[in-house]
């Protein structure tokens, strides 16, 4: 486990139940997956977001 995601996971152990994770950020108010939408998460008090890998489009094979 890399430094860094061992002092998210102690920070957000520090913190009170329950925990709010934002799926794709605040896909609600904002385009999913961008970084309005995780700004907005952070902004709204999401204590962690959760992002999907690998969203680029393929091209077929002509």
């Amino acid at each position: 486990m890399s430094l860094l995601r061992r002092r998210i996971v102690e920070e957000l152990k520090r913190r009170p139940r329950p925990l709010v994770m934002a799926h794709r950020g605040n896909a609600a108010q904002c385009p999913e997956n961008t970084l309005a939408a995780f700004r907005r998460a952070i902004a709204d008090g999401a204590d962690a977001i959760e992002t999907v890998r690998g969203m680029g489009y393929r091209l077929a094979a002509t």
